[in-house]
Parts: structure tokens; C-alpha cells; sequence
């Protein structure tokens, strides 16, 4: 995990963890049995709380002659989205574009493969009163039932720990884009996806476009 693999003579050090990763504990291997080792100025059997970007660990070696040396590891906790590039080998900038021609924002908001030439529709097999299933994640799409008309869309369930933000906006002639007023509803929910719905504005009811758009915090 280290980088460069440890050598007594360097004291720079990096590593990476997973998202999920919220502590750490150092255990170092002393040499001798009388040097004693401090982990950020405390013992080292405590854990070291990893911030999601990069945390600074202070390893303090103190010799039997009272030397002491400093090691520094810098830890980075990689974001949900970094864990997903990791995944699917692919660049962790979200506006890089995919095999699919999406966005890496857009294949990791709406559960599409960025390796994958396809980039379909999403699937959703069930009513407006949700309780439905998710035959597949994909773009979003206008649905129907009866005379009412809403626009669907994939979001992750854990799109706020994900820094993600999901805004529906409709148009009636591709110049202006006002955002839906209506708190989406979830239609179904497997534990990583959600399909969620949007009814139209009354006024598009019988035409217009909508879209969904994602960004994602730094």
C-alpha cells in the first residue's frame, strides 16, 4: 500500500484507501525493542480519522540513544466517484468522455458502463405509485400512463455522500431550461440505483423537452 515500498533510510511516503475507508491504523515494526514510535504525537494503536481527499500521518521513531526520525505518510481517501473510476479503469475527471460518449459524471450518475459502446435508455417496469423494478440503468426517459407524463431518471442512492446533484429541467423550445419546482419520487430503490420521477409542468404536458442534469463537488 505504501508508495515507495518502505525503506528505513526515506521518510516520504503515500498511500491510497477506498471511500469506505474512514480510519487507519499504523502499526510500525521497530527494529529494537527499546525504540518507541508515536503515531501524530499518540500512541499507535489508535486509529487516524482519514479525511475523503488527503490526511498527513506523522510517525515519530525515537531511538534507544534518543535519535529520533520522522516518517510522513500522506493518505488519500479517494471520493465515491474515484472508487468508480478505480472500478472501471477509466480517467478520474468527470468531464473526460466514455467508449459511450457520455461524460464520466453522466455514466457514473446514471449506472452506465463508460467502457461499453452502448449507452441505452433506462428501464423501468412498474407504475407511477412506484413499487416497480429496474430492468436496467441507462438515460432518462419521458413516461406515460394514462394522460400523465413524466420524465424518469437514474439516481444513485448515495448520491449526496457521491457529491452529486441531480436538477430535472424542461423546455418548450431549447433557450430556456428552468429547473422542476417538484421533489422527485422515488419510483424503485435496489440499494444502489434509484429510478425517480418528475411529473411534467402542465404547460408541456402536450410537448416540450426535459433533461436531467448532473454535477458533481469537487
Amino acid at each position: 500500500m505504501l508508495s515507495p515500498v518502505f525503506a528505513a533510510g526515506t521518510t516520504i511516503y503515500s498511500a491510497a484507501v477506498s471511500n469506505g475507508t474512514a480510519t487507519l491504523t499504523f502499526t510500525p515494526a521497530l527494529s529494537s525493542a527499546q525504540a518507541t514510535v508515536t503515531v501524530n504525537g499518540g500512541s499507535a494503536a489508535t486509529p487516524v480519522t482519514l479525511n475523503v481527499g488527503t490526511t498527513n500521518v506523522s510517525i515519530a521513531v525515537t531511538a534507544q540513544d534518543g535519535s529520533m526520525k520522522t516518517y510522513t505518510v500522506t493518505v488519500t481517501r479517494r471520493t465515491v466517484f474515484q472508487d468508480w473510476a478505480v472500478v472501471n479503469a477509466v480517467s478520474h475527471d468527470p468531464a473526460v468522455v466514455g467508449v459511450n460518449g457520455a461524460m464520466n459524471v453522466g455514466n457514473f450518475a446514471f449506472g452506465m458502463d463508460p467502457n461499453s459502446a452502448a449507452s441505452g435508455p433506462l428501464v423501468y417496469t412498474g407504475a407511477f405509485a412506484g413499487g416497480g423494478s429496474i430492468g436496467s440503468t441507462g438515460m432518462p426517459v419521458a413516461g406515460t400512463e394514462g394522460a400523465e407524463i413524466r420524465a424518469l431518471f437514474v439516481r444513485r442512492t448515495d448520491y449526496v455522500n457521491a457529491g452529486l446533484t441531480y436538477a430535472v429541467q424542461f423546455s418548450n423550445d431549447f433557450f430556456a431550461w428552468p429547473n422542476s419546482n417538484d421533489t422527485p419520487f422515488v419510483l424503485v430503490d435496489d440499494g444502489t440505483h434509484q429510478i425517480v420521477s418528475v411529473p411534467f409542468p402542465a404547460g408541456f404536458t402536450a410537448g416540450g423537452f426535459f433533461r436531467a442534469r448532473v454535477t458533481i463537488a469537487p
